[in-house]
């Protein structure tokens, strides 16, 4: 720490203390001369609040047009859509746009069970989640490995009272982190009773049934305040195979059954008894594939299969002879995956939440708070069985299934052998080691299944002090944030594999130690979909593991705030103001499981990390009014200017930027409200970004070579500790019209535009590193990146870590209408819209190349499950009639541009969805035991549209956009509730 440090730590704790003792000491003999009695006059004046978007109170309520755009979500209006987990909600919202982190199955890759927003398509990273206005610890592992984020799904929903999303940059009120926007979830408080709801829903496929219960029990007087609650969520598993559009998948895997095994002339010649030299009928070159098939026989028709499902009544019992091997210049089997994968994982969550707060010293205005939660999380996602992809992949063990005989021909690379000396395996026809580019379906071994347990604990403790010399608000406490993830992933072992193959490994040596039970090798040439081979399953059974991996993030963050509606005064009224102190350590730990770490799973070998940061923040907010309605001044009804500054010192990096905003409120009459702001920001990268290790994945790119399309690539991203922080700048427009003519009385409209612009992006994509390498995009390869090619040319493995010489420049409008109309006779109607439009999100991923157009692209690296959409928008026309409430919500999601297999452009068909709601509620029959009592029936998808069909040059899984929709179709729901 250095002594700038120190004396700032030594300052803020002056501050802290001397503040807290004076003005504690003052608000005793305020009470105890009897001065804080309110007078007649003060019991007239307007409560002030403090709001998302400042930290200075003021009389304008959430509901009201503020100098930044706010968009809130109320209780009502949580219960309203249906959705019971916080990411549904926060993904559905229309300011939510391209990259964030989803909730389907195959979609999550690196953090299954974990889901984010990305406001305006910045992605998850520069989206500042707070609780209660604080921060809360990220999910430890980072959105596809790397990036923090805050899970809202480890957030119970039931504790929720309601969220605001201020959608312009922050970074100057709650960190320079705030890039795209603010999302602050506040908890439910001053709870008076008890509400208990039951909740049971399902698709009409009966396939993913939900069950919610709910309880929050609440007591408070003119002293204290308690609300707690419980929560329980479970919900079912949706599988690819019972939805007929995710049935069979844009591409099939060349990682197949029956196993695509690369060989070389020599070897088929030696197993054939050829002359040397003699290459298959319709083979070109001297390194080719055998593949056994399906239905070999002495008189020929051998094949695989076109669609890549299991085919009934094979032949292939795991002997066929190499004569009857189906042999190309290219892999022909081909396998679907979605026979057995999931599209949605199933979920349970139980949790417990409380807050509450007690005056002190007898006092009406000094009370001291606390709130908590734990929330335990589990969710199983499954996947197809593993795909070894090319069996020679740099970064990773490399597959061998051994020789006939023990004294193998070479290799296609040179090598004498790839298997351990003395190997062999007797089901293999061909006297060469199986490895390089074959890949093989681990089928025998079943579904990968992704088991994950995550433990979310946060609690606050602080003393606010209110009002203090009829002027002073004090705000100071610290909060504890701690989510921990345990994983249990059934997977295989890369090294045993290797063993099973091995006929003189000594695990099948019934003298050895080592020994599993029998002493037949693990026989991979069969079709065991069809044709079980039963002296494969004590092999099988060794060579599955269980990886359990342990994650924790931890935020520990005292805070200080004191804060003023009226300073001083000035014609127009008081100046309002506010000032802090926020000091934050962020913790991480990656403690994988030792297969983990030797990258004996097939997915490369992962990091031990143990890392923490230290973040010491100032910060200082005005708001001065310049006119006011009391002036009566024409054409400035009301002016106000608010100005803020945070002083971001990165103790731990030695870095410190003052990041400054401005935002101007303008009412040049009452119904009118014109507004703007500017903000700078610098975001730090984070510790996942800068320490988490490298990760390895099969992904789908393209060759820019030919247009081909390259559906499971592997691929190496990783961290860089070398990244420098992005410099953010935004800015914002608006106006807010809510006119008094009689005609349009309930009627208000909004149009906000928007701005973010990101230097030195932090950036990995594969994609454009291939596409840079062969000179296909401007900019040249990177010292960090590399791309090795075999001696055929063929594409092996792309590394592409993180960089920060990019630039992001995203603008659009936000904007949005309701009405109310109340009836005599009908009850009262509320009609509103609203959406995003994404005007342009421009992108360079390397310094000097020219910015690129992505809006209406695909935003998850060409394979078709996720879009820079340009329109989001949703619609409700709501009816409450004496004790009934309808609704009807129409929402759409725009298209975007993707490819065909052959890389032909089409459009992604946009998706419209239509929800009803239909609530009763008991009042003045019934008794006690049903007065109160409300029942809900509702539908989300109620047209069950299917979502629409993308392909990403052949290479989604899914066979639609995965990021963006999930397969649950039409889904209906009952709910009881009785409150008390």
């Amino acid at each position: 720490m250095n002594l700038t440090t120190v004396r700032k730590l030594r300052a803020g704790l002056a501050v802290l203390a001397g503040t807290s003792v004076a003005l504690s000491a003052f608000a005793q003999a305020q009470n105890a001369t009897g001065a804080a009695a309110p007078s007649d006059d003060k019991a007239l004046k307007l409560e002030n609040y403090v709001v998302t978007g400042s930290n200075i109170p003021s009389t304008l309520t959430a509901g009201e047009a503020g100098a930044l755009p706010v968009v809130t979500l109320d209780r009502s209006d949580i219960d309203k859509t249906g959705y019971q987990s916080a990411a549904e909600l926060l993904q559905r919202i229309t300011v939510s746009n391209g990259g964030a982190v989803p909730i389907s199955n195959n979609a999550t890759g690196f953090t299954p069970a974990a889901a984010s927003i990305s406001l305006h398509g910045l992605g998850p990273e520069a989206t500042l989640t707070l609780i209660n206005g604080h921060r809360v610890a990220s999910y430890p592992i980072g959105a596809g490995g790397q990036v923090a984020f805050v899970d809202l799904n480890s957030i119970p929903l039931s504790a929720v009272d309601h969220i605001d999303v201020l959608t312009s940059g922050a970074s100057a009120i709650y960190g320079a982190d705030a890039v795209a926007g603010v999302v602050n979830i506040v908890m439910r408080k001053n709870f008076d009773g008890t509400e208990l709801s039951f909740r049971y829903g399902n698709t009409t496929q009966d396939d993913s049934h939900e069950i919610v219960v709910n309880l929050v029990e609440g007591a408070a007087n003119d002293q204290s305040s308690i609300t707690a609650g419980l929560t329980y969520y479970s919900r079912a598993a949706i599988f690819n195979k019972d939805r007929s559009y995710s049935a069979i998948p844009p591409y099939l895997s060349t990682n197949a059954i029956p196993i695509n095994a690369q060989i070389t002339t020599a070897a088929y010649d030696e197993a054939l008894g050829l002359p040397a030299g003699t290459r298959p009928p319709g083979v070109t070159t001297d390194v080719f594939y055998a593949d056994p098939g399906i239905f070999p026989s002495s008189s020929g028709g051998n094949h695989v299969s076109d669609d890549g499902n299991i085919v009934p009544g094979s032949t292939n019992t795991g002997n066929t002879p190499a004569s009857q091997y189906i042999y190309s210049n290219g892999r022909q089997s081909v396998w679907n995956f979605n026979q057995t994968s999931g599209a949605f994982p199933a979920f349970e969550h139980h949790g417990a939440y409380v807050n509450g707060d007690h005056k002190l010293f007898g006092t009406d205005n000094i009370k001291v708070y606390f709130d908590g939660f734990y929330m335990h999380n589990y969710s199983q996602s499954q996947l197809a069985p593993l795909a070894t992809g090319t069996f020679t992949t740099p970064g990773s063990v490399e597959y061998v299934i051994p020789a006939r005989t023990p004294n193998p021909l070479p290799l296609p690379d040179g090598r004498a052998r790839a298997a351990s000396p003395g190997a062999y395996n007797p089901f293999n026809p061909f006297n060469i080691d199986i490895t390089g580019g074959t890949k093989f379906r681990l089928f025998e071994f079943g579904n990968r299944i992704l088991n994950t347990d995550s433990d979310n604990f946060m609690t606050t403790l602080g003393i606010k002090m209110e009002n203090l010399a009829d002027k002073w608000n004090v705000d100071a406490g610290a909060r504890y944030s701690q989510i921990a993830v345990h994983q249990d992933f059934k997977l295989v072992s890369n090294s045993r594999f290797n063993q099973i193959v091995n006929a003189a490994d000594p695990i099948f040596d019934p003298s050895s130690s080592t020994y599993i039970g029998t002493t037949i090798p693990y026989d991979p040439f069969g079709y065991p979909p069809d044709n079980p081979i039963a002296s494969n399953l004590l092999t099988v059974k060794y060579a599955t593991v269980h990886v359990k991996d342990q994650f924790t993030g931890t935020l520990k963050n005292p805070f200080f705030t004191v804060n003023t509606p009226n300073l001083f005064d000035l014609p127009a009224g008081g100046v309002g103001f506010a000032f802090g102190v926020d000091y934050r350590i962020e913790s991480l730990l990656q403690n994988p499981d030792a297969i983990s770490l030797l990258g004996d799973d097939g997915s490369g070998a992962e990091n031990y990390v143990d890392k923490s940061r230290k973040v010491f923040s100032y910060f200082a907010e005005a708001s001065v009014p310049l006119t006011s309605p009391k002036q009566n001044i024409a054409g400035a009804y009301s002016l106000s200017l608010d100005v803020a500054a945070r002083d971001e010192d990165f103790v731990s990096s030695h870095e410190s930027k003052v990041v400054p905003s401005f935002s101007l409120r303008y009412q040049p009459i009452d119904q009118l409200t014109i507004r703007g702001g500017y903000g700078e920001g610098i975001r730090q990268p984070s510790l996942f970004e800068l320490y988490g290790g490298t990760i390895n994945g099969l992904t789908a790119l393209v060759d820019p070579r030919n247009g081909n399309s390259l559906p499971e690539t592997p691929t190496i991203q990783g961290s860089n500790s070398n990244l420098t922080p992005e410099k953010t700048k935004s800015t914002t427009a608006g106006i807010v019209w809510s006119p008094k003519l009689a005609v349009l009385k309930g009627f208000t409209v909004n149009v906000d535009y928007w701005k973010v612009q990101r230097n030195g992006t932090v950036f990995s994509n594969p994609q454009n590193t291939l596409d840079r390498y062969f000179g296909a995009a401007p900019g040249g390869i990177l010292p960090t990146e590399k791309v090795v090619l075999d001696g055929a040319g063929n594409i092996l493995s792309v590394t592409a870590p993180y960089i920060n010489v990019g630039e992001t420049i995203a603008q659009g409008y936000d904007m949005g209408a309701s009405y109310v109309l109340p009836t005599s006779s009908w009850g009262k109607f509320n009609f509103s819209a609203g959406g995003t439009y994404f005007n342009s999100f421009k992108q360079a991923v390397v310094a000097g190349q020219p910015l690129q157009e992505l809006i209406n692209t695909d935003a998850s690296g060409g394979q078709g499950l996720d879009g820079y959409v340009r329109w989001k928008t949703k619609a409700t026309v709501e009816w409450m009639y004496k004790d009934f409430y309808t609704e009807v919500v129409w929402n759409y999601t725009g298209g975007f541009l993707d490819y065909d297999a052959d890389g032909n452009p089409f459009e992604v068909a946009g998706m419209t969805t239509f929800d009803a709601q239909v609530s009763y509620t008991v009042h003045g029959f019934g008794g006690r035991y049903l007065e109160g009592t409300k029942l809900t029936i509702g539908g989300r998808n109620i047209l069950d549209k299917d979502p629409p069909f993308s392909s990403g040059f052949a290479s989604n899984a899914s066979g639609y956009p995965g990021f963006m929709y999930d397969s649950t179709g039409r889904f209906l729901y009952v709910e009881l509730t009785r409150k008390f």
